[in-house]
């Protein structure tokens, strides 16, 4: 009995993957569900006709399970988004059987954005841009876990996780701040001197630079910017 139980469980779970995936593909809408749990700052479990569904927030990743802001991040999303419906806008799912989608609150509120607007998540490197403006504002306004000094995005930390431990990884991020040594801010170059959007960052942030951020967009360098988002 137990046997046909988790069958039918299964079957059901099934029939349900293969008509959002195909609901989702033909017309990228979103679909109505009550949020019941929040897993991590960038992963929840979504009620759908009855079925939980793990839904992964696209574009953004969350300090993971033991990192700096990893509590704080989930607390957010919880405070944000639990116990309420939301609509799931996505074309698919993950590796993991995950639904992966931009989550919007009742007013029609990019949730995914607004973590990133709160420093409570990076944007991913290639997302969309109104991600990486989020990100570069959320960064010069030191919110968030923009107040460590040297903040790891999460994808090294799952990288080096297993081979290096946290005060190797600390000490040797590449998004560790450049050092006096390497950053001279007594000479002020020009984009096209700089010549690499990473390094125009860190310029920006360290040196104040306002001249590289000719818009006010929040973002030094554009065409630098552009060009990374293209590689």
């Amino acid at each position: 009995m137990d046997l046909i139980l988790k069958n039918i469980k299964n079957l059901t779970l099934f029939f349900i993957f293969i008509f959002l995936s195909s609901q989702l593909s033909a017309k990228q809408q979103g679909i109505q569900c009550k949020v019941v749990g929040v897993i991590d700052g960038d992963t929840l479990i979504c009620l759908y006709q009855k079925s939980e569904i793990r839904v992964r927030l696209l574009y953004i990743d969350a300090p993971e399970y033991k990192q700096s802001f990893s509590n704080k991040a989930k607390q957010v999303l919880a405070k944000l988004v639990l116990k309420k419906e939301v609509n799931v806008v996505s074309t698919g799912y993950d590796q993991y059987h995950r639904l992966l989608g931009v989550i919007y609150d009742e007013k029609q509120r990019n949730i995914n954005l607004a973590l990133v607007e709160q420093g409570m998540a990076w944007a991913y490197y290639k997302t969309k841009p109104i991600y990486q403006q989020a990100e570069q504002q959320a960064r010069l306004a030191r919110i968030g876990l923009w107040q460590d000094p040297n903040p790891i995005n999460p994808a090294d930390w799952r990288k080096n996780k297993r081979s290096h431990s946290s005060k190797n990884l600390q000490k040797n991020s590449t998004n560790r701040p450049l050092t006096n040594s390497n950053i001279d801010c007594s000479h002020q170059l020009s984009c096209k001197k700089i010549g690499d959007y990473g390094l125009a960052v860190q310029y920006f942030k360290q040196c104040g630079w306002k001249a590289l951020d000719g818009n006010n967009d929040g973002i030094p360098c554009n065409k630098l910017y552009r060009k990374a988002q293209n590689k």
